[in-house]
């Protein structure tokens, strides 16, 4: 399995989805939908997965944080804190939804 962040493009086609991956791909998708809460990313997982996965939340905001300092996600302005997909969250979000699924 690998992880979007730390994969060779070329290989892309080569490769399955890890956890890692589902979790970016919520929260971009999520975010990519309208600004979005750390709260929002996770209901997202748990309706994807219909509650049969959730990772621990310290795995998505170590993701999340991951996203940010990579350039994926930016902070989206409004009274609260939210996250909105920057141009390279977007292409990666594409490259997501394209992946073949092993199940």
């Amino acid at each position: 399995m690998g992880f979007i962040g730390h994969v060779d493009m070329t290989a892309l086609g080569k490769r399955e989805m890890g956890a890692r991956d589902f979790i970016w791909l919520a929260a971009l998708g999520t975010a990519a939908r309208g600004p979005a809460t750390l709260e929002d990313i996770c209901h997202a997982i748990d309706v994807i997965t219909l509650g049969q996965w959730l990772p621990v939340g310290e795995l998505v905001m170590a993701s999340v944080d991951e996203m940010s300092r990579g350039g994926h996600l930016q902070p989206a302005a409004g009274p609260e804190p939210r996250l909105r997909p920057t141009r390279r969250g977007r292409e990666t979000l594409s490259m997501l939804l394209t992946q073949q699924l092993a199940r």
